[in-house]
């Protein structure tokens, strides 16, 4: 069986590939603090939808 890595474990992986990078997250941006949090997982969702769809 196939182990799916999920897409946080990419990003992670990704990230691990260039350690001198300097990380930036949407937490850390003020752009998406007037949305819900529950608005703010649905955009994730769908974008792991989409996301593993692609790669598909």
């Amino acid at each position: 069986m196939v182990q799916e890595n999920t897409v946080k474990e990419r990003i992670e992986k990704i990230i691990g590939a260039c350690p001198n990078a300097e990380n930036d997250y949407l937490e850390a941006t003020d752009w998406l603090y007037e949305l819900d949090p529950d608005k703010i997982d649905e955009i994730i969702a769908d974008f792991e939808i989409k996301y593993e769809n692609i790669l598909k």
